[in-house]
């Protein structure tokens, strides 16, 4: 549920809720991947490096093969202004997982 509630946040661009919701997701549930692709984007928009990076950090010591990962990759390269390496890992996620 907050997961879906996150998203929910962010597709209304109420980023400070979006935050708070999947802060606390990743709190009581450190190992749900559901809807991260959406809190690296919140992260992403609102110019939370460090958060992001460790994010992607995580995420890919644990679900390596998910595509959720891959795109957590994706925005952290992005953020970071390495817009080719993003854009590989966003396309790994979408062989991954090609209705992502």
């Amino acid at each position: 549920v907050l997961a879906v509630a996150g998203v929910c946040h962010y597709e209304r661009t109420r980023l400070v809720d979006a935050l708070d919701v999947f802060r606390r997701l990743r709190s009581i549930a450190p190992y749900h991947l559901e809807g991260l692709e959406y809190f690296s984007s919140v992260l992403w928009t609102v110019n939370h490096q460090d958060e992001l990076g460790q994010l992607a950090h995580e995420l890919s010591e644990t679900f390596r093969d998910a595509p959720e990962t891959w795109c957590v990759l994706g925005n952290c390269f992005s953020l970071h202004k390495e817009h080719r390496e993003a854009v590989r890992y966003f396309q790994h996620a979408v062989e991954l997982q090609p209705n992502m």
